[in-house]
């Protein structure tokens, strides 16, 4: 399953038409991944993307645990990217995802749903062996692809 970022203000810093790789540059971090539009984006120029990313991971192998202190954040790695956040709970008075809500759906339970809040917003995951518990932790994701959309 694919997971999904919208509404993710980029700037970009450089495209390569060959491999269609773009870098970007946002408030929680600079990155390349692929450009899965036809039109080209101009260097220097701000645009809302959305961002998917694969595969489903595996909770406790692609996705571990990030102290308190560690910055929200979307970064490169040697095998990859690295997603840090916090896992949104459903805040049962108003039924809607927030910081504040204390579970995970069972809807979302039962597919391994989590949304990821990464600065001023959210990504949606997929992982085997979610825990019940996990609303309100600091976390890693590691992820294998992006690919970057114009919204």
């Amino acid at each position: 399953m694919r997971s999904t970022f919208e509404g993710f203000r980029v700037e970009f810093e450089s495209f390569d038409t060959a491999t269609r790789l773009v870098r970007v540059r946002s408030a929680v971090g600079t990155f390349s991944a692929k450009w899965m539009a036809d039109v080209y984006p101009e260097p220097g120029s701000w645009s809302y993307v959305e961002v998917d990313t694969e595969p489903t991971c595996v909770w406790g192998i692609d996705v571990t645990g990030a102290s308190p202190t560690e910055p929200d954040s979307i970064s490169e790695t040697g095998d990859g990217w690295m997603f840090v956040g916090t896992v949104l709970g459903v805040d049962p008075d108003i039924e809607k995802y927030t910081d504040g809500g204390r579970f995970i759906s069972q809807d979302d339970l039962s597919v391994g749903r989590f949304h990821l809040r990464i600065g001023n917003h959210y990504v949606t995951f997929y992982a085997e062996d979610l825990p019940v518990d996990a609303a309100g932790r600091r976390i890693r994701v590691r992820q294998t692809a992006i690919e970057l959309f114009p919204c």
